[in-house]
């Protein structure tokens, strides 16, 4: 694996970059990641996607981690050394799409791979519907055989467009599904906790809360923030104030799975990234800084602990790392973001390299899998037949 990163997001450094690739005979394959703020010609890159011999897939995300910061503009050019079996979903907000036929029919049977072989990545368009619809066909598929995590690309605006990259071209209200052939030990927190009392939803409509214990959704929120925040709700705040104050799902035994508020609709509905069905019962949730920088540590500690317990099944570690971590997290660390990439580094033991996303998706091979806002994901990959190395050019 050839991990290089062009911070100018230029059109012809990609060029030159994939040309390098393709003749290059150790490099099978190409991860790409990039920003939505590259400004690529339209078309361009559909263009130049199609006319790959060798298959390029991944996403365009709202910013990027590498070199030890966040990104608003730039592209991450991976070659791996092996060819990763590759799934596409389209048209993920149909209904009508069976989502668990089209994950089963995966090449090579789930069963027979492990954590220690394969990890399995999984891009999707954050702004879609379908989202928990396709995790909960993965998990029943993939089980907890092996780890899987992954986010939801898109722009920083979170207005539509195609962003999953395939080697046919870029989509929309798509995902895609990639197995890696790389051990992997994945971390998962996010540190945020509940202020509030439970509340269950009792009316909802895919991401949008209709009511709660049988009261207007909005109302809702607006209580708990006067009554725990002091502070007074109206629309040109909203987005400040719910960045600050997002939801969470109750699990057993598990932290709360955290739902940002994206917005209120004219019928009193809270808008939230990812879908929460009613019957559930969710708290407004607090956090600070600090406690978000503790849930960093943890889940990097977590993954570097589980790629341990791999190394009796000859699954040497790498100091390569792949983060997803949350955009509207890295906009409410501000600044603190760079601590936060910094944690994860390891005292820069670690080469950390990644994506902020809308959601994202993690199991950490020991637990359901979920679809997540305002979290952390860490990834730290077995040994690869080749060295890795990160490049600025």
């Amino acid at each position: 694996m050839i991990i290089r990163f062009d911070a100018g997001g230029s059109v012809s450094w990609l060029q030159s970059q994939l040309d390098e690739y393709q003749c290059d005979p150790s490099i099978q394959a190409v991860m790409l990641f990039a920003t939505s703020q590259n400004g690529w010609p339209e078309g361009w890159l559909d263009s130049l996607l199609q006319r790959q011999r060798k298959p390029v897939f991944g996403g365009l995300f709202p910013m990027l981690i590498a070199q030890g910061d966040s990104h608003e503009r730039g592209t991450l050019c991976i070659g791996l050394t092996h060819r990763p079996d590759l799934l596409v979903l389209p048209e993920l907000s149909n209904p009508a799409q069976s989502l668990e036929q089209m994950v089963a029919e995966m090449p090579a049977a789930c069963h027979s791979l492990t954590r220690a072989n394969a990890t399995l990545m999984v891009l999707v368009d954050g702004l879609t519907t379908g989202i928990s619809r396709l995790v909960e066909a993965l998990f029943n598929q993939c089980g907890l055989q092996m780890n899987i995590l992954g986010g939801g690309a898109g722009a920083q605006n979170m207005q539509p467009a195609a962003c999953i990259i395939t080697p046919q071209g870029v989509l929309r209200d798509a995902a895609l599904v990639a197995r890696l052939a790389l051990g992997s030990g994945v971390g998962v927190a996010h540190g945020w906790a509940p202020m509030s009392a439970s509340y269950t939803v009792t009316e909802s409509e895919q991401n949008i809360i209709r009511s709660l214990d049988w009261q207007p959704a909005l109302s809702v929120y607006h209580h708990e923030l006067a009554l725990h925040s002091n502070v007074a709700l109206s629309e040109p705040s909203l987005p400040h104030q719910a960045n600050a104050h997002p939801l969470g799902i109750s699990r057993m035994d598990s932290e709360v799975v955290v739902r940002d508020v994206i917005a209120a609709d004219v019928d009193g509905g809270l808008i939230c990234l990812g879908e929460i069905p009613a019957g559930e019962f969710i708290h407004v949730l607090h956090a600070s800084a600090a406690d978000l920088l503790t849930a960093a540590r943890l889940a990097r500690d977590v993954a570097i602990n589980e790629l341990e317990e791999l190394e009796q099944l000859e699954c040497h570690r790498s100091n390569i790392a792949l983060v997803f971590d949350s955009l509207s997290r890295a906009q409410f660390l501000g600044a603190d973001m760079e601590l936060e990439i910094a944690l994860l580094s390891n005292n820069q033991q670690l080469d950390v390299f990644g994506v902020l996303t809308l959601g994202e998706i993690a199991n950490s091979g020991k637990g359901y899998l979920e679809f997540y806002n305002k979290s952390c994901v860490l990834a730290c990959f077995a040994k690869p037949p080749l060295s890795i190395r990160l490049e600025q050019l």
